[in-house]
């Protein structure tokens, strides 16, 4: 049965310093270094990307531009394939909480987005969360606060994830603790080497909300509560979509951004409070 497949382009461009026609003729080769010496490195990647798209079928291209920067582009025959649902234990109802004792978290990450994005899942389902920006925190933090269960930044400056956790499963009363390592290095060799380190999971970054409450209900026992979903009509208008004041679309944005999806909703009622006008637009 022959293999439907399609073609792909990849490019990407840069507003960098740019290449000659003479420097562009030789940034393939081995060892070969262009521009400033000092942010050169061993000539190395390019020519071994070419290589890795032309195992591929395809052919590494480059049109560049002195001072004004360089795009570099490939095109490759790639199968179509029918994408496989990921099975996960959590409901696709919208989760409020879970039924027993408050559970405390501690959310290790030197990025004050990602601890943001992290905290703003955990809060509002009624975790007690406490935060570290590097290694050495969170093993104080876990010796303060007793958590139960560790979310694990690996790439950290001070000391890093792995350290972290090696040092927490040498103290007594952190031995047994769930530790889940976050992480963008999400190759087979990174999670091998944060279960050696002795994490219990491994979450990829970028979070993927469902997939972290499914990590939680399995290491921590829980059983969530759902909201209750009952079937609303919006009323159509044909009224004009006003949009409001600035700043209440940047504080929108925001909470968009760090996933406050209760908040928007919050926002969007209040809004109607301020000014009718703005009803079709909250609604939306």
């Amino acid at each position: 049965e022959e293999t439907e497949t399609c073609r792909l382009r990849f490019a990407v461009s840069d507003t960098g310093v740019g290449m000659t026609a003479a420097e562009v003729a030789v940034i393939f080769t081995q060892f070969e270094r262009v521009g400033s010496q000092q942010r050169a490195g061993t000539g190395l990647g390019l020519a071994i990307s070419r290589r890795l798209v032309q195992a591929m079928g395809g052919e590494l291209l480059v049109e560049s531009e002195p001072g004004v920067g360089s795009t570099f582009e490939f095109d490759i025959e790639v199968p179509v394939v029918q994408a496989a649902v990921k099975e996960t234990a959590v409901s696709s109802q919208q989760i409020m909480g879970y039924t027993g004792a408050r559970q405390k978290i501690l959310v290790v990450d030197d990025d004050e987005s990602n601890l943001g994005v992290l905290c703003n899942l955990l809060e509002p389902m009624g975790f007690e969360v406490a935060t570290a920006k590097d290694g050495r925190e969170a093993v104080a933090q876990a010796q303060l606060n007793h958590p139960h269960l560790v979310l694990m930044d690996l790439v950290m400056p001070n000391m890093d994830g792995l350290e972290a956790t090696r040092t927490l499963r040498q103290l007594p009363d952190q031995q047994a603790v769930p530790i889940i390592a976050v992480s963008a290095k999400a190759f087979a060799a990174d999670r091998k080497e944060a279960t050696a380190a002795g994490c219990n999971a491994f979450l990829p970054k970028p979070i993927d909300a469902r997939e972290l409450f499914a990590l939680l209900q399995t290491h921590l026992a829980l059983e969530w509560t759902y909201a209750e979903v009952d079937a609303v009509t919006i009323p159509l208008s044909d009224a004009p979509l006003v949009i409001p004041p600035q700043e209440v679309l940047a504080s929108l944005y925001d909470l968009a951004q760090r996933g406050n999806l209760r908040a928007i909703e919050k926002k969007a009622a209040e809004l109607i409070q301020v000014d009718a006008q703005y009803e079709p637009f909250a609604h939306r």
